[in-house]
């Protein structure tokens, strides 16, 4: 398969959950320590690196289907969790920019560690239905034999 937009989708969906993982970990040292660090800047990257990931996802979802042997059932769901993980991360930057706006508010920033768990939650969903995509269909690896 040639280099493509769609080809680095694997590469982009992998990047948020890591980001998110250490945006976890650094919110977690805020707890114990009262360390302050951006939040904004860590979730514009985690919306950043999620819109690629969804955008080449989206253009791959045609590929996928016709090229390979996936069914429409399998890849209809990596793609909803792909949109909730695009949903939540939106929803998790928002609440960022209120908690810097309003940090005396306890509840958003309790909101905000809500969502951070949604997050890594629908993430790591959607990383596993695409891992499945790829090892129990050969999604991107093993085209089809069509007859001619």
């Amino acid at each position: 398969m040639p280099l493509s937009i769609t080809t680095l989708h694997p590469l982009f969906s992998e990047f948020p959950l890591p980001v998110l993982v250490m945006f976890a970990i650094f919110e977690t040292r805020y707890l114990w320590r009262d360390k302050q660090f951006s939040q904004v800047l860590i979730s514009r990257i985690v919306i950043i690196s999620v819109l690629f990931s969804y955008l080449t996802g989206y253009l791959a979802k045609d590929q996928a289907s016709i090229t390979f042997a996936v069914p429409t059932s399998a890849i209809m769901i990596h793609q909803s969790l792909g949109l909730a993980t695009l949903i939540s991360t939106l929803l998790l930057s928002l609440s960022c920019e209120l908690v810097e706006i309003f940090p005396q508010h306890r509840f958003l920033r309790q909101a905000m560690r809500c969502l951070l768990i949604v997050c890594l939650i629908s993430t790591i969903l959607a990383n596993h239905f695409g891992g499945a995509l790829v090892f129990d269909f050969g999604a991107g690896v093993r085209a089809t034999i069509s007859r001619l």
